[in-house]
């Protein structure tokens, strides 16, 4: 393959000036055309044309596979700029057996080197191009799912990238070169509620014992998670900072028994033992916010008063527009804080969100029990709600 180092130079991205670096560094070339040589920066592609030199590598060894699967309504048309590219940069394409004569070391392969799946609309191109490809119809014992990751040679789980006609040239050099595009990156968000370190103090499903909280967030910090603090979840979300994939975001609901400096004071020593992060939301007329200040606890909204059942099933059924806006601006008084809401008992309302947007909060979490992505509505990202007697297994599936 080979490689570029600039020293020093422009980055551009759409014929514009980005970054200018200053220093030697050293990139992959992912392709080039008549203006620029283009490699991958900071979770995105950049083209450089001046102040660098060309670098063939030497004895490296093919280590990873991308799996590219050519979806149903991707037209030929768009098919043949990607074959295109391929050829144009020397990539090589194999079938499963070759594919697996890899991974038991019998053969090897160039370094540009992919596996073509259709789902079966574009043999006739690929036949005429001359690349090889697998149908994902004779695929199915091989349970490949749908993801961006590149295939190493001791791997057992299989990953396909799906092409189609909404995929832009940027996102399939991404797919061949195996990077994960951050804009379609997943991450978890945990919705913890009450602690207690005896039995029968708490009997309810969503009270977790310490034992196994701490033991949580030993994991984390042994397997050097980032636990992200709400402003950097919100800037994740829309898009203006990226994020390692070994983050998480933790949450607490309400602020019973367990979570204070006064009611029994588990939550906060725990995560200054560890020095792990987490978010607050508070129900502001029940508790004082007082008790709860910490570097590593971050306060929002989880309304002032309107966290009990009624008469229309949940009191936020029951409020008018005018009745929330006021419930909610009275909780912003105490938490001085529009960055984040949360939906009491994960119901929400027309009339909630219209007021959540008068009062321009950035975001608003609700359950669902998957992971956040930037594609989620704003006021409706998802979390997993951590249950009591969850397994250590069940936790790391979650963040994972």
């Amino acid at each position: 393959t080979k490689k570029v180092t600039t020293n020093p130079t422009i980055l551009y991205k759409n014929n514009e000036e980005k970054i200018n670096i200053k220093e030697k560094l050293e990139f992959d070339v992912l392709y080039s055309d008549s203006d620029y040589i283009y490699v991958y920066f900071m979770n995105d592609i950049y083209g450089i044309k001046d102040n660098y030199e060309i670098v063939e590598s030497k004895n490296e060894k093919l280590d990873s596979i991308s799996f590219i699967s050519l979806g149903s309504d991707l037209s030929n048309e768009n098919l043949k700029q990607y074959l295109d590219y391929l050829n144009t940069n020397n990539y090589n394409t194999i079938t499963i057996d070759e594919f697996n004569n890899w991974k038991n070391s019998y053969i090897d392969f160039p370094l540009n080197t992919i596996l073509l799946i259709d789902e079966g609309s574009h043999t006739d191109l690929l036949n005429e191009c001359n690349y090889k490809y697998e149908l994902l119809s004779d695929l199915s014992k091989y349970n490949i799912t749908n993801d961006i990751y590149k295939i190493k040679k001791t791997d057992k789980n299989y990953y396909k990238y799906v092409i189609n006609n909404d995929t832009t040239m940027d996102d399939f050099i991404n797919a061949i070169n195996g990077i994960k595009d951050s804009k379609n990156q997943e991450i978890a968000v945990l919705n913890y509620h009450f602690f207690y370190e005896e039995k029968g103090i708490c009997n309810e499903s969503i009270c977790l014992d310490m034992d196994i909280f701490r033991d949580e967030l030993k994991y984390l910090n042994d397997n050097n998670y980032k636990t992200l603090t709400i402003d950097e979840f919100v800037d994740w979300y829309y898009g203006k900072i990226s994020l390692p994939d070994n983050s998480v975001l933790l949450t607490i609901d309400d602020g019973a028994y367990g979570t204070s400096k006064i009611n029994g004071n588990f939550l906060i020593p725990a995560l200054e033992e560890y020095d792990l992060h987490a978010t607050l939301f508070l129900i502001t007329s029940w508790w004082d916010i007082e008790n709860y200040r910490s570097n590593n606890l971050d306060i929002q909204s989880h309304g002032n008063d309107i966290h009990f059942e009624s008469s229309c099933g949940y009191q936020i059924k029951c409020l008018k527009y005018d009745e929330l806006l006021s419930d909610f601006k009275k909780s912003l008084d105490i938490v001085k804080s529009n960055t984040s809401f949360c939906f009491p008992f994960y119901v929400y309302t027309n009339n909630a969100i219209s007021a959540l947007e008068e009062l321009d909060f950035k975001v608003a979490f609700v359950g669902g029990n998957k992971k956040a992505s930037r594609s989620n509505n704003k006021y409706k990202i998802p979390r997993y709600v951590i249950l009591d007697g969850i397994s250590m297994n069940e936790f790391i599936g979650m963040i994972s």
